[in-house]
């Protein structure tokens, strides 16, 4: 497992305060994603841990909630959740397995029964891994409302990869950051409601 960690993070970053967060990002990037977060949460004493999770097509989501079953096995103490796409779509299935103190999902997409979810990143992959990105996003659109843990979801209202309007129509708690695409790590708004939210978890 460890082999799937930048040293980076998993080496500097873990401060052993109590309250740690896990983060994991979406399809096409790497735990640097995270990179905007990580002062604010310094700051305020949260731990993190954020796994390079493997390249979709010689990985599937599976492998990649597999691994993130793993790593909740292993956290002591108090746990939260935060996901960006395809990352969100596995906080979602992870959250219905594990007691955790709250979770966080960022430009989570989820889609209609029966639709076939298909995405610019999708796209760009391989036939049989764009399917399979597929399934998990609509497997986790269904299992949403099963989190019992305190969630909040949040979204760009100028998305061109998620259905903001769709999501906002049937999530509940939902914030819309304004003038801001799919990439909510570039909204300083997004930053700071993120990490309150997290403390207050």
């Amino acid at each position: 497992m460890n082999s799937g960690f930048s040293a980076y993070w998993k080496d500097i970053l873990r401060m052993e305060t109590g309250i740690t967060a896990l983060l994991l990002h979406g399809l096409g990037n790497t735990s640097r994603w995270w990179a905007p977060f990580i002062g604010p949460f310094r700051k305020r004493s949260i731990d993190i841990i954020a796994p390079d999770l493997p390249k979709i097509g010689p990985a599937t989501p599976d492998d990649w909630l597999k691994m993130v079953h793993e790593i909740l096995d292993s956290i002591p103490g108090r746990v939260v959740i935060a996901g960006h796409s395809l990352g969100s779509s596995v906080a979602v299935l992870a959250a219905c397995r594990h007691s955790l103190a709250g979770a966080v999902f960022l430009a989570l997409p989820v889609y209609k029964s029966g639709e076939i979810p298909s995405t610019p990143q999708q796209v760009s992959l391989e036939p049989a891994a764009g399917a399979a990105v597929a399934r998990f996003v609509l497997k986790a659109s269904r299992r949403v409302h099963s989190i019992t843990c305190p969630a909040i979801h949040i979204a760009g209202d100028l998305d061109q990869v998620v259905s903001t309007s769709y999501a906002r129509s049937i999530l509940e708690n939902m914030h819309v950051i304004q003038h801001t695409g799919h990439n909510l790590n570039e909204s300083d708004e997004c930053i700071a409601l993120v990490t309150d939210t997290l403390i207050k978890f």
